[in-house]
């Protein structure tokens, strides 16, 4: 008798696992951000009249701006909670030379940048809450240089006789969240808006997300139906609950 009611457990723990799997397919794992911490950072083409994920019009480009990694993010298309938020970043060290770089702390370079992009990268930008990227960090800011707001005269220069190269593309900095106000675009006209050109919910770029609790959904929560899809699967994660327990009675 024992042995027919595993038989019968057996597909219903089968659904069960894939209704979990699916509902998370419609969620995104995000990373909460801590108000400072250390990351990596990289730096990376992008237009002066660009258009990022986050939808800000194209004047923000004009201004310290960044990339910043997928979990940290919220969202895996368009805007997502972190579009909008400033954080004061510093290097600290070069990252993997041999000798090794570092910076004293007086002598660190700092730079307040908005976040207006979201980063893809698998090398860099794919840690989870659980596995951190190839730096061993779990945040990583890509900035938007070389731009006039950011020329690559602004990362240090290593000294080329010595390590064979000037940039050494990777960086590990220390980071903190700070009021937009300290952002050099804050009080520029439209820097901080989504783009008019978008229309509807495709952009969100609050002045001073945190400080002012104006913070953007998640887009990838929103299309194709995904949070409702959630919803109903978890309404059906209470059904095969519910069949197991009797079952097993």
């Amino acid at each position: 008798m024992r042995q027919s009611r595993r038989l019968v457990l057996y597909p219903v723990l089968l659904l069960l696992s894939w209704s979990l799997f699916a509902t998370a397919a419609g969620n995104l794992s995000t990373l909460a951000i801590p108000n400072e911490g250390t990351a990596s950072l990289t730096h990376y083409d992008l237009p002066p009249t660009a258009i990022a994920a986050c939808g800000c019009s194209n004047t923000s480009s004009e201004y310290p701006t960044a990339a910043l990694n997928q979990a940290a993010y919220g969202s895996t298309v368009s805007s997502g909670p972190a579009c909008g938020l400033c954080f004061n970043l510093s290097i600290v060290s070069a990252w993997q030379t041999t000798p090794p770089f570092v910076l004293p702390e007086d002598n660190q370079t700092s730079i307040v940048v908005k976040i207006t992009d979201k980063c893809p990268s698998d090398q860099w930008c794919n840690a989870t809450e659980t596995k951190p990227n190839k730096a061993g960090q779990f945040f990583h800011f890509d900035l938007a240089s070389p731009s006039a707001s950011v020329p690559l005269s602004w990362f240090p220069a290593l000294n080329v006789t010595l390590y064979g190269y000037s940039d050494p593309g990777a960086w590990l900095i220390k980071f903190s969240k700070v009021s937009c106000e300290s952002w050099a675009g804050y009080n520029v006209t439209n820097s901080s808006i989504a783009d008019p050109s978008l229309g509807g919910d495709s952009g969100c770029c609050p002045l001073d997300p945190g400080f002012t609790e104006d913070v953007c959904p998640a887009t990838s929560l929103r299309v194709s139906g995904a949070t409702k899809l959630a919803s109903s699967l978890s309404l059906f994660n209470l059904a095969v609950v519910a069949v197991v327990f009797i079952v097993a009675l």
